[in-house]
């Protein structure tokens, strides 16, 4: 398909790829819908002192932006490993 002189044959393949990413969009905004409808889950979560405190999801504290560089390095699992090692030869 690369060696022809027009590239008609790709329309097909475009036409798939919208309705393919269509189907997973409605899937996806269907499941945060219904999600959103729920009951709250109720979540403990452990301090060093051993006593547990509720969250539920009306009161998660939530941020748009990470609190620190090192939170947002955290999210990557990747990265994590590779950047202690460097960090272990450079200190």
């Amino acid at each position: 398909m690369c060696f022809q002189r027009t590239l008609s044959a790709l329309k097909y393949c475009s036409l798939v790829t919208v309705c393919s990413i269509t189907v997973v969009t409605i899937a996806l905004v269907y499941k945060s819908f219904s999600a959103m409808s729920e009951d709250p889950r109720i979540v403990y979560v452990v301090d060093p002192s051993n006593v547990y405190i509720p969250i539920t999801g009306n009161t998660a504290p939530l941020r748009m932006f990470p609190a620190s560089w090192w939170d947002a390095v955290y999210v990557f699992p990747g990265i994590l490993p590779m950047l202690t090692l460097a960090l272990s030869f450079i200190f």
